[in-house]
């Protein structure tokens, strides 16, 4: 006759973090210079009095569009999109982007009026005077 062997019941993620929770006390806070607040973590909100840059930029390099051109854009299936031109940091796109239409835009640069995001190149493919939107 094999022996039983009992197993171990475990402990389920909401029951863990109850009991955490009941144990755990929160610190205070306290005030120190800028330059002793390395590894701290802030205790509450800070507002910057201006936007730093004042104008919405891009965070990589890539295609700024209406992210709604992109819907269903798939590896085996990507979207194309007419490339309207390029604006590289440093450098303003003046006119309204078009539904359709793509800009390859380069880290820090702001974004052309109408697009509301960036697809990053690694996520498309350059095909002449088109970009293919993979994913």
């Amino acid at each position: 006759m094999t022996p039983t062997v009992a197993t171990p019941r475990l402990t389920s993620f909401h029951d863990a973090r109850r009991m955490v929770l009941e144990q755990a006390k929160p610190l205070g806070d306290e005030a120190v210079v800028l330059a002793s607040s390395v590894g701290r973590v802030v205790a509450r909100d800070l507002i910057a009095e201006a936007n730093l840059p004042p104008f919405d930029n891009s965070a990589m390099d890539g295609y700024a569009l209406w992210s709604a051109d992109t819907t269903g854009a798939a590896q085996d299936h990507p979207v194309i999109l007419r490339l309207a031109g390029e604006v590289a940091a440093g450098s303003v796109w003046d006119r309204r982007l078009s539904p359709g239409d793509t800009v390859k835009i380069m880290t820090g640069a702001p974004m052309p009026p109408g697009a509301d995001s960036v697809v990053m190149l690694e996520e498309a493919r350059l095909r002449g005077d088109v970009v293919e939107i993979l994913g």
